[in-house]
């Protein structure tokens, strides 16, 4: 976070199977925007959700209509 910051970055975009909520936090904390990448199943949707990240990128833009997402 702090190297994005010192870039002057208003947006982080992470890889969705290394976060975790304590990134999450530090990005809140440092006024960041985060996005998951690359989210391609409804079990990576869902933690896109439960984390409350600000979007998503995926190979898949379908994904958003296959079923429930509720976290």
């Amino acid at each position: 976070m702090e190297r994005a910051v010192a870039a002057g970055a208003s947006t982080v975009c992470l890889n969705i199977r290394r976060l975790t909520l304590e990134i999450v936090e530090r990005a809140r904390k440092a006024d960041l925007a985060i996005h998951g990448w690359v989210v391609n199943t409804q079990d990576h949707l869902r933690l896109v959700r439960a984390l409350e990240l600000d979007g998503a990128t995926t190979d898949y833009p379908e994904i958003k209509r296959t079923g429930r997402f509720t976290a």
